[in-house]
């Protein structure tokens, strides 16, 4: 059945994720108004709080780096009151190194004093400011930072790191997609550092979470627009004016233009038969699965107390565990204060295998894994496992192409708006729709 709709004169979003929700807010703000359709009954996407009694544990996005326009954006919502910003030991940074905890060096004169680092990749860091050396066009994350430091950072600190943030691979990902700015001070200063240093002086950015976790941001954002749950889009067609949305539902909407805000694959899977090449190349867009094993233990039983913001592990550690933020220290309301609380990261782009594995054998390893490193002489108070099937896009061979795709659809009428197109964090999400909404037509 073909319906006629109220809508057709508003902009019509698909996905009532972070970048969705933002870019109807942004719409809202200058006088633009839009509906979202969502395929599930809550907004946020990925974005996702558990209340289990005194724990919070946030399944997906565990905070949000705001710049100064991600800030105001907040303060225009009326969000700054729910703010929470994470404890000041979260600036400690630690890496599984033989087994134990090692704090990373966070300034030049820590570096220079410490053992992290052999004699001379402590001399290869210092003189980066001096290195005049340049990479392929498309070259890896991991080649990048080999060629400006050392392999030892490679090792030790960039894989765990995007594994960290990406679930991702570092030998996979292009340092022009997933940390374009690192090539730009290449090419503008000459040096990573340098770089990073004139970067800091100009923009200073925080960390937040939210005073009932980080689905609280969705849910302020969903109430500013209007959002119709449990709506999912089946498929997307090309008509002489326009196209034509069918919902599973059996009810067809006719628009002009259209915003998609969806990972690739479900994109790929609307456009099949409208666009079947851009499909597939959208299709090839990786999503390593990922678990989030949320553990808490008694503080009392704890040999080596977490303080500071979490532990990554090097793949060379050969753990099973990727990394754990320990959440107790971070944000200490997510749990009792007689506990320690830790989200543990298993699987990602470098062992999906781990992730595929069934739920108790998951959760069995990730428990015995924290016991030997924190020596912890007590079973878990509480334990709750998170799979994401498809977690992150990885911002490998594959994205560019996908890149190429969403600006073609652009010029169709057809705006791929989402974390594989604009950048994975929740402030890029939130920044790229600001200005998709300041130059909508």
């Amino acid at each position: 059945m073909v319906t006629s709709s109220p809508f057709q004169q508003e902009v019509l979003i698909v996905g009532a994720g972070i970048s969705g929700l933002s870019l109807a807010v942004a719409l809202k703000q200058r006088g633009i108004g839009s509906v979202i359709f969502e395929a599930t009954s809550a907004p946020g996407g990925n974005m996702r709080t558990v209340q289990l009694g005194n724990y919070r544990f946030d399944t997906g996005p565990n905070s949000l780096l705001a710049n100064a326009s991600t800030y105001q954006f907040l303060a225009d919502i009326g969000a700054i009151d729910q703010l929470v910003p994470p404890a000041a030991v979260s600036k400690k940074r630690f890496i599984l190194l033989e087994g134990k905890p090692r704090l990373l060096p966070s300034s030049p004169l820590a570096l220079i004093f410490s053992n992290f680092f052999s004699w001379q990749t402590k001399w290869r860091i210092l003189t980066e400011f001096f290195r005049k050396n340049k990479g392929e066009e498309k070259e890896s994350l991991a080649n990048f930072v080999r060629r400006r430091f050392s392999a030892e950072v490679v090792e030790k600190v960039l894989k765990p790191f995007v594994a960290g943030i990406y679930a991702g691979d570092a030998e996979a990902l292009l340092v022009s997609e997933a940390f374009p700015q690192l090539v730009e001070y290449e090419q503008q200063y000459g040096s990573v550092l340098r770089g990073l240093v004139k970067a800091g002086a100009k923009q200073r950015r925080r960390s937040y979470s939210f005073q009932k976790g980080m689905q609280t941001l969705a849910h302020l954002l969903a109430q500013k627009v209007t959002v119709h749950y449990n709506r999912p889009v089946a498929s997307l067609e090309r008509t002489k004016q326009g196209f034509q949305l069918a919902f599973a539902s059996g009810e067809c909407l006719h628009v002009k233009k259209v915003v998609l805000a969806l990972p690739a694959y479900q994109v790929a899977k609307l456009l099949s038969r409208a666009y079947p090449e851009m499909a597939t190349t959208l299709a090839k867009v990786s999503y390593p699965p990922l678990c989030v094993v949320h553990t808490a233990f008694e503080k009392n039983k704890v040999g080596y107390l977490p303080n500071g913001f979490g532990l990554l592990h090097p793949p060379m550690e050969g753990t099973f565990i990727a990394g754990s933020i320990w959440s107790s220290c971070v944000f200490p309301d997510s749990c009792p204060p007689s506990e320690v609380l830790f989200t543990n990261f298993v699987g990602g782009a470098m062992f999906a295998q781990h992730a595929m594995l069934p739920q108790e054998e998951i959760v069995k390893k990730v428990v015995e894994e924290l016991r030997r490193i924190y020596r912890i002489t007590a079973p878990a108070t509480v334990t709750y496992l998170t799979r994401w099937e498809k977690s992150i896009p990885q911002y490998d061979q594959h994205i560019t192409a996908a890149k190429h795709v969403a600006a073609t659809l652009r010029k169709e009428g057809i705006i791929c708006h989402s974390n594989w197109v604009h950048g994975i964090s929740l402030a890029d999400c939130i920044t790229a729709s600001i200005e998709l909404a300041k130059k909508w037509e």
